[in-house]
């Protein structure tokens, strides 16, 4: 087991991992009737990735902390809909007596109007975040407007929304709030992508919050047939606004591997598949100001 995952998020891992074969196989089978002219076109996406995660906070507990980070999502669309489950854990840090990782579960759902030229929807899911040094938990629902637009070998695309949390230590976390995403997709070639994104949310955050943001670099190459690697970089910042003006920022470098069924290229999944949107990445923030 990894060192600061405990039993009960291991469990959560596990499910997460079950969910997201199953969604992946629903794409299998789909795909195996995508000639049928009568049904129609459903394609799935599969990711796996590990990686480090470097931390620095004001708090002594995670003074520049090394965490080893490993997770994976899972998406089924079709033309005017899409389902995607995320899960990611964390190992604790170095100075952690708690011995406790965090960990973070999502799942969404999309309903999309889809054309050649642009796609824009609404979505909406539910989340469990995990503290990072206890055994405390949140729950929050999430949701927004979506939009992008597709040129010959670029996509520009867009997320906005709010979330709010539902259950659990919510004076600990993001109780609520609104968010902005915006990001741009560059193919080289249909079988290349760059990704670059920035969010940025505000809002309650433990008690008398300030704003968060998250930031990332991706690049992924497809082999031959439905296998594809990606390394990736990712940034999250907090401040804290609870009297004291702290903050954490981490830099979390990423690989991982995946596999698509139902589209023949990056290019494809991006305009008529499950990659036009995912998840906003605000879930590894959501389990910090407690701890700050």
């Amino acid at each position: 087991m990894i060192p600061g995952i405990n039993g009960e998020k291991m469990k959560h891992l596990v499910k997460s991992s079950v969910a997201a074969m199953m969604l992946f196989g629903a794409g299998q089978a789909s795909a195996a009737d995508f000639s049928d002219p009568a049904l129609p076109s459903v394609s799935s996406v599969m990711s796996i990735y590990g990686g480090v995660q470097f931390l620095d906070s004001d708090d002594g507990q995670f003074d520049e902390d090394v965490q080893f980070v490993f997770g994976g999502d899972a998406a089924v669309a079709g033309e005017t809909w899409q389902l995607e489950i995320a899960g990611t854990g964390l190992s604790a840090t170095d100075e952690n007596d708690d011995d406790t990782g965090g960990s973070h579960f999502a799942a969404a759902g999309h309903w999309l109007s889809r054309s050649q030229d642009s796609t824009w929807g609404v979505f909406g899911g539910l989340s469990h975040t995990g503290f990072a040094d206890t055994d405390e938990f949140a729950h929050h629902v999430f949701g927004g407007l979506e939009f992008a637009s597709f040129g010959a070998q670029s996509t520009w695309f867009a997320q906005g929304g709010g979330i709010v949390c539902a259950h659990g230590e919510c004076s600990d976390t993001w109780e609520a709030g609104g968010f902005g995403r915006v990001g741009f997709r560059y193919f080289p070639t249909d079988h290349q992508k760059f990704e670059v994104d920035f969010l940025a949310g505000f809002g309650d955050i433990d008690l008398e919050g300030e704003w968060s943001a998250a930031w990332g670099v991706e690049y992924e190459h497809q082999l031959n047939g439905p296998f594809s690697w990606f390394v990736a970089y990712r940034g999250h910042y907090v401040e804290d606004g609870n009297g004291a003006d702290e903050e954490a920022l981490s830099s979390t470098a990423l690989v991982g591997f995946r596999v698509d069924v139902g589209t023949d290229s990056l290019r494809q999944r991006d305009v008529e598949g499950a990659g036009t949107f995912n998840m906003p990445d605000l879930f590894r923030a959501l389990s910090w100001p407690d701890e700050l």
